[in-house]
């Protein structure tokens, strides 16, 4: 066994001092106070509230003893019982409190995660649309510049109008006002020296 880790165990009186009693005997209290027994020896003392000397259940009567101090004296027993209780508690209350603190913060996390990745979405999509919209004007553009080459070739392909059939409004009332050629008078090449016989003959 190791030494020094038992409770002295010694003679010690213990004195009821409400029934004027005591006891010599022995145990391991611990007390600072000491008395002088019957035997000339001095004992370490332990005084106590009740005893058989005082208690109802030996003597068979009722006694109110009001010793001062006792509430005190139970306080101060108890004292260190509530402090720990005090601190449990308040360590309890703060682990509580770093918990709520810890998840307001990881909510609060969550929540600018969440907004960062819907801003992120938002960012491409309007990127996207942008994209589709540039492709989209770039080919408006190829294809009015392919309309302003078709035009301009089309253009180039006419001949330009010439003298003999340049059209103003003189050429078209002479045009109206010259008379039709009819059969009658009109000449050929073959009708030509036919007309010339007939006019020797009638001469002749």
């Amino acid at each position: 066994m190791q030494d020094d880790i038992h409770p002295e165990y010694r003679s010690v009186v213990f004195q009821d001092a409400a029934a004027d009693f005591a006891i010599l005997t022995r145990s391991t209290i611990k007390t600072s106070d000491t008395i002088v027994w019957e035997d000339g020896k001095e004992y370490p003392l332990a005084k106590v509230e009740l005893s058989s000397a005082s208690h109802p259940f030996y003597t068979g009567k009722m006694k109110l003893i009001d010793t001062a101090g006792r509430i005190e004296k139970f306080r101060q027993k108890y004292q260190s019982f509530d402090s720990a209780k005090e601190a449990k508690a308040t360590k309890k209350a703060q682990v509580a409190a770093r918990k709520r603190e810890k998840a307001e913060v990881a909510a609060r996390e969550a929540k600018e995660a969440k907004a960062r990745e819907a801003a992120d979405r938002q960012a491409d999509k309007d990127a996207k649309t942008a994209e589709a919209k540039a492709a989209e004007d770039a080919r408006a553009a190829a294809a009015h510049e392919e309309e302003q080459r078709e035009a301009a070739a089309a253009e180039a392909d006419v001949p330009p109008p010439t003298a003999e059939t340049e059209t103003t409004p003189e050429s078209v009332a002479e045009t109206e006002a010259a008379p039709e050629p009819t059969a009658e008078t009109e000449t050929t090449p073959e009708s030509a020296p036919q007309t010339e016989t007939d006019s020797d003959e009638t001469n002749t």
